[in-house]
């Protein structure tokens, strides 16, 4: 199971990268930072809507002035043929929840 976790992180990483998207691997997931503006809550509500599990970021931080709003990608269930076809997604949420 841990060589096909490599893959599908590895092959959500690149979608991301070809995307020009910065994102930061992390485990089984990957960190993506949201853009200064875009409501993180609202974005979590929408993809989960489409169909997408983001788990927003903002939480885990213990101290409040530190807080960034971001996304944890998990990879354990996303199927590598699909990926650019669901960052394209989700990247679409995004845009629609900005400023």
């Amino acid at each position: 199971m841990k060589r096909l976790y490599l893959d599908r992180r590895r092959g959500l990483v690149d979608a991301l990268a070809q995307l020009s998207i910065t994102h930061a691997p992390a485990g089984l997931g990957v960190l993506l930072r949201l853009p200064d503006g875009v409501d993180e809550g609202r974005v979590v509500k929408q993809a989960r809507a489409a169909g997408l599990a983001p788990v927003p970021l903002s939480p885990w931080y213990v101290t409040p002035e530190l807080r960034q709003s971001g996304l944890l990608l998990g990879v354990t269930n996303v199927p590598e043929a699909d990926v650019m076809a669901l960052c394209r997604r989700l990247l679409a949420i995004v845009a629609s929840c900005g400023p």
